[in-house]
């Protein structure tokens, strides 16, 4: 297995043409050894082109999970300071700044602290065990340089759990507004929290008040080899989310990862996510994988101990497991999710897709196609998952909508080579008027990444 890389980064282009495209000649990339302990090493990458100057981090790990969490930790300490754990505990920070009563903020600081314990208890103990490991090896990393710690483990296990705390409490805020009894059930019911009549106005005006820094409108699509020019499966995908963009391509990483007992997998992320394979990434049977979240209407919490998982971390499984496209359904379907996303998976040996619906009642393959293209965006298809998600504006499901449409009537053309990939993920074309600037495009404003993998087999 080997890594192809198109590259500069899609954003360091501004173009809606393959031709202003800029590919760089694997030449003209170079890395360099940074550190190196046992079973694994890290690199700076960097390349300069007519593009723009970008430059990467790669780790290549080897262990069981919670080691290779150590091993990330320890060898780039002082990059996950500089990065999206320190953005994601700001946003914790924030996330009752628009709270005026004192009452409402202790409420809020109250489900937090709730919200976060019932996720430990629920979490597979391998997964949790690996938040320590790479809270330990990002302290021993800064303390064998001669520097202090910034976070503490509970700090950095905070960081970790936010993407579903989030998600949770955007379903909270959402119930606050259209159903607040079951924002009240779920606070005394999950949370010993009741709310007195008096108290009621003010929870509701504290949940209306958070404040949401968690957009996103990522896309994805995947090429069957028929439908390409050269005969290979693609896999694309755009990331993007308000909450990262400050910090998530401060130091981007590409994992190498080969997890005790498991099949091989290369995956791309940042520094500190503890996931390496819950973003984006493929994997030595040529299983490809990218996560796609949605904004819930309720959430599960309530689950015995150790059957729960973050959806990232069901999709890292899914690389280091999944042989098969039935494989990778299983996966999805093996413990409890406490909020909604979708994981588009592909397997370039049969040229099969499917599109995993996860929600608190379970996964469903609600699409699944072979020799056939397949785009994802932010919304559910399955009419009862639609139930789960909600849109704060309806023009952001049309904008989701719109990707769609323009993800598979561009693929639907055949012919697909990378530099059209690279032209769709850099796309300003609205489905409905035509071209604009930023709106209802496949590129967005806040684009954070984009990955082309090709698995090589």
């Amino acid at each position: 297995m080997s890594i192809r890389l198109a590259f500069p980064v899609i954003f360091l282009t501004v173009a809606s043409q393959a031709q202003d495209l800029k590919y760089l000649d694997p030449q003209q990339l170079h890395c360099k050894t940074t550190q190196e302990i046992p079973s694994a090493q890290s690199s700076r990458c960097e390349a300069t082109t007519d593009a723009g100057h970008a430059r990467m981090n790669t780790l290549v790990l080897e262990g069981t999970f919670p080691e290779i969490a150590y091993q990330h930790g320890f060898l780039l300490a002082e990059e996950i300071e500089q990065g999206a754990l320190t953005e994601a505990l700001q946003n914790v920070d924030e996330l009752a700044n628009g709270i005026k009563s004192r009452y409402g903020k202790a409420a809020i600081a109250g489900l937090l602290a709730c919200y976060e314990k019932r996720m430990l208890k629920t979490l597979d103990p391998e997964f949790n065990n690996a938040v320590s490991e790479l809270a330990r090896g990002y302290r021993d990393g800064l303390i064998a340089k001669g520097k202090k710690p910034l976070y503490s483990d509970q700090q950095i296990a905070l960081a970790i759990h936010t993407i579903e705390l989030g998600n949770i409490f955007g379903a909270l805020q959402y119930q606050g507004e259209v159903h607040l009894g079951q924002a009240l059930r779920h606070a005394a019911l999950d949370c010993g929290l009741p709310i007195l009549k008096h108290e009621i106005t003010e929870f509701k005006d504290a949940l209306l008040h958070l404040k949401s820094q968690n957009k996103f409108a990522c896309s994805g699509a995947v090429v069957p080899g028929n439908f390409s020019r050269d005969g290979h499966l693609y896999h694309a995908r755009n990331l993007e989310q308000t909450a990262m963009m400050g910090s998530w391509n401060k130091n981007p990483v590409t994992f190498l990862v080969h997890e005790k007992n498991h099949f091989k997998y290369v995956a791309f992320g940042t520094a500190g996510l503890i996931f390496p394979g819950g973003i984006s990434g493929y994997n030595e049977k040529g299983i490809s994988v990218s996560t796609h979240q949605m904004d819930p209407t309720d959430f599960g919490i309530r689950y015995k101990k150790g059957t729960a998982a973050m959806t990232p971390y069901l999709q890292q499984r899914i690389l280091r497991e999944a042989a098969t496209i039935d494989d990778a359904i299983a996966i999805a379907k093996s413990a409890h999710a406490f909020s909604a996303w979708t994981i588009l998976v592909s397997d370039s040996k049969t040229n099969e897709s499917t599109s995993i619906e996860i929600t608190k009642d379970g996964a469903q393959a609600i699409r699944r196609r072979t020799n056939q293209i397949m785009g994802q965006s932010n919304h559910f298809l399955s009419p009862d998952n639609q139930q789960r998600e909600h849109h704060e504006r309806y023009n952001f499901f049309m904008e989701s909508y719109s990707r769609l449409k323009i993800i598979e009537s561009t693929l639907s053309a055949g012919d697909i080579t990378i530099g059209k990939i690279m032209s769709l993920l850099a796309s300003h074309q609205d489905w409905f008027t035509g071209g604009i600037s930023f709106g209802r495009s496949v590129a967005r404003v806040m684009n954070i990444m984009s990955t082309i993998v090709e698995p090589d087999l």
